[in-house]
């Protein structure tokens, strides 16, 4: 099987927009200093960084596109990957199995029908780069598993 594609696609552009909508109206400014540290956390672990929105940026590297945002009424982080994996190429039982043996993070079939990562951090009482770094290296992991978990259901 081929690696597991990202995408970006106007359901992902969409689904993502929609859930950091959702519960919006934190405190002026706090979102954006919340952004720029997403930003600076995806450029320090080599990403490159794309601008979408005032509360949504994507990291790209070779193999890799993660979606940063800030959303909630706390103005919590989510990182997001999109993949080109289906209920047709990915079972639900798979699914299951992989959300079974991870830890941090989650995968769901999207609005779209495809297989989304997703991990959420809290961040009342504050969040470092540390932490953020930390988020987007367990991102790549979880995506190179379920690569790997789609490649061995070949």
């Amino acid at each position: 099987m081929q690696p597991v594609k990202i995408i970006l696609a106007k359901p992902m552009i969409a689904a993502i927009s929609l859930f950091l909508a959702t519960g919006l109206n934190a405190a002026h400014g706090q979102e954006t200093e919340k952004i720029d540290l997403v930003r600076d956390a995806f450029e320090a672990a080599g990403y490159s960084v794309v601008p979408f929105s005032d509360d949504i940026v994507f990291g790209s590297k070779p193999g890799s596109r993660i979606a940063g945002g800030v959303g909630g009424n706390d103005e919590d982080v989510s990182f997001m990957v999109y993949t080109d994996l289906t209920q047709s190429t990915f079972s639900f039982e798979r699914l299951n199995t992989f959300n079974s043996t991870v830890k941090f993070g989650r995968v769901y079939f999207g609005t779209g029908g495809e297989a989304v990562i997703q991990l959420d951090r809290n961040t009342t009482g504050g969040v470092t780069m540390e932490n953020l770094k930390s988020d987007i290296q367990v991102m790549a992991l979880l995506q190179r598993k379920l690569e790997q978990d789609a490649a061995a259901a070949d």
